[in-house]
């Protein structure tokens, strides 16, 4: 059964008992002011980095979150944990709006939802040792008996595959490798057994001979755990091995969302296809690849979303057309659970599906982990 302190039952098999967590954001919007001039007048617009943006993840369940560099990921990740409050929408996790949280439910909260950061190098206190790291993170929470936070940092410490770990418990983070320093970090994201892991970047800063080894330990841990998971990153190789769901953001919007197989190997957006044609797949033939859109990723130059009034993606579209420049296109249900944004959509085969028009067949829905995401990819 395992042991229980304060509210929480720990035990092998990872957590609670019961596990019905479901994370829903619900058209969050979030602005930041650009501030006045030194003469006091108004300055530049207010810029949305995050906009009208909806997305679930449901139990046992990881999504990921792909786009380049400056798409909102982060920003929206942020907004998830509490880090930041939307400027409009709401986030709700288990149906409460969490910034509606107060006292104990808000310590619930912060005990449930937890967030592993891109750089292993920064995110560890190098004063602290591996035991402070955790026993503070664990005094936070109301449990400071020595041996509690012995055993829930013992635990926790081989879980993140650091064995043995009383050997790591005096270690500060200057005598440890990068890879040691992120399963540190890990480690003190699921001491307490939460519900829900964000995971910004996780493997961006590591080298390529330690990245599967922290993936497999994702995988493992979101099976031993029960953790549904926001896993945010640049490789699509990567979200394709790992994740169950991917959304695919762009200028604070998400154009695309849908199973992992479906949108990596028949992508409706132009975006996600010019995402995938810009890298190597995993391997030959995994995902759809005609090297018609590569060219098209090319940076945009200090364009403020804010100010765009059609699609946001239509100055380096191929396929724009003058419906494009008109309005924002909205979201649509073109394949089983397979949603995009897109006047112009790819079907199969590359032909345009026109507004209004059928949607050829997707792919077969992805078949996820967990026999509870089967049946809801499924139906």
């Amino acid at each position: 059964m395992g042991a229980r302190y304060g509210d929480r039952t720990f035990g092998e098999d990872g957590g609670d008992l019961m596990r019905s967590n479901v994370l829903a954001i619900e058209n969050v919007t979030k602005r930041y002011n650009a501030g006045v001039s030194i003469v006091g007048r108004a300055g530049r617009p207010s810029v949305a980095a995050v906009e009208e943006v909806s997305l679930e993840i449901g139990e046992r369940q990881m999504v990921g979150l792909v786009g380049e560099s400056g798409s909102g990921k982060s920003t929206l990740a942020s907004l998830i944990v509490r880090l930041d409050r939307p400027s409009v929408g709401t986030v709700r996790l288990a149906g409460e709006d969490i910034w509606k949280l107060r006292g104990k439910r808000l310590r619930t909260f912060r005990r449930d939802v937890q967030m592993v950061f891109q750089d292993p190098y920064a995110t560890l206190n190098p004063r602290f040792t591996v035991r402070q790291t955790l026993a503070e993170t664990l005094a936070a929470h109301g449990l400071r008996r020595r041996d509690v936070v012995q055993e829930l940092s013992e635990r926790a410490l081989e879980r993140a595959e650091l064995r043995p770990a009383k050997a790591f418990l005096s270690a500060h983070p200057s005598q440890l490798s990068g890879g040691q320093r992120q399963r540190v970090a890990i480690a003190r994201a699921i001491v307490l057994e939460p519900k829900l892991l964000v995971a910004d970047e996780p493997v961006s800063m590591l080298d390529v001979s330690v990245r599967s080894g922290i993936l497999n330990l994702f995988e493992r841990l979101g099976d031993e755990l029960g953790l549904s998971m926001l896993f945010i990153s640049h490789d699509l190789s990567t979200v394709s091995h790992l994740c169950d769901r991917v959304a695919v953001m762009y200028r604070g919007r998400i154009v695309e969302e849908g199973p992992v197989a479906s949108v990596l190997t028949a992508p409706f957006h132009p975006y996600t296809k010019a995402l995938l044609d810009a890298v190597p797949p995993p391997e030959p033939g995994a995902w759809a690849r005609d090297g018609s859109l590569g060219d098209e990723l090319q940076e945009a130059q200090g364009v403020n979303v804010s100010r765009i009034v059609g699609c946001r993606y239509v100055d380096r579209c191929p396929r724009r057309s003058e419906v494009c420049y008109a309005a924002e296109p909205d979201d649509r249900e073109l394949g089983p659970q397979h949603k995009t944004r897109c006047y112009h959509p790819i079907a199969p085969g590359g032909v345009s599906v026109l507004n209004g028009g059928a949607a050829a067949s997707a792919p077969k829905a992805y078949e996820s982990r967990g026999g509870a995401n089967k049946d809801r990819e499924a139906s």
